[in-house]
């Protein structure tokens, strides 16, 4: 799936690919998708999927360096990368959800809906983005701050809760 979303992206972003522009859009797209990595593993501590003894020692710093690292990475690929890898992975995501006919899990995925939001949103405002009205130094807080504080855990209850 990831294959075909980096080739799409490609070709959509770069007039005449290069390897630079086949890079880039690839790394939006997996670093997106390695996002929910953190929260998965997170998750699956707070319900006890893994036993103790598998469990990283200080998981919840691991996962919040992992978790901002995939954000700024996805957010410094810059305007428009990150909106192609968002509009092609929700729909590679409804395709496959239709043809393996997905039924719930709506509310459990909004957290990860809101983020990918954030994430384009900051991208288009930030210094790489089409309006820059923000700095890169001060982008690049805001996006790991917030991306730790408030869509890491919240992926991780919605995660637990369902």
């Amino acid at each position: 799936m990831f294959a075909i979303i980096a080739a799409v992206l490609t070709f959509l972003t770069a007039p005449v690919p290069t390897i630079y522009a086949m890079l880039q859009d690839a790394v939006v797209g997996g670093y997106l998708a390695f996002a929910t990595l953190p929260v998965a593993m997170l998750a699956g501590h707070r319900k006890n999927l893994i036993p103790k003894e598998y469990r990283l020692p200080g998981s919840w710093i691991w996962a919040a360096l992992a978790f901002a690292s995939a954000s700024l990475i996805s957010f410094w690929s810059g305007w428009p990368a990150v909106p192609y890898a968002v509009a092609i992975g929700l729909a590679g995501a409804l395709v496959f959800g239709a043809i393996f006919r997905v039924k719930g899990g709506l509310l459990s995925s909004l957290w990860y809906l809101a983020y990918l939001g954030f994430i384009v949103l900051m991208s288009y405002i930030g210094s790489d983005g089409a309006l820059s009205i923000i700095g890169f130094i001060p982008a690049s807080i805001i996006v790991a701050v917030v991306s730790v504080i408030v869509f890491l855990p919240w992926g991780v209850l919605s995660a637990s809760s369902s």
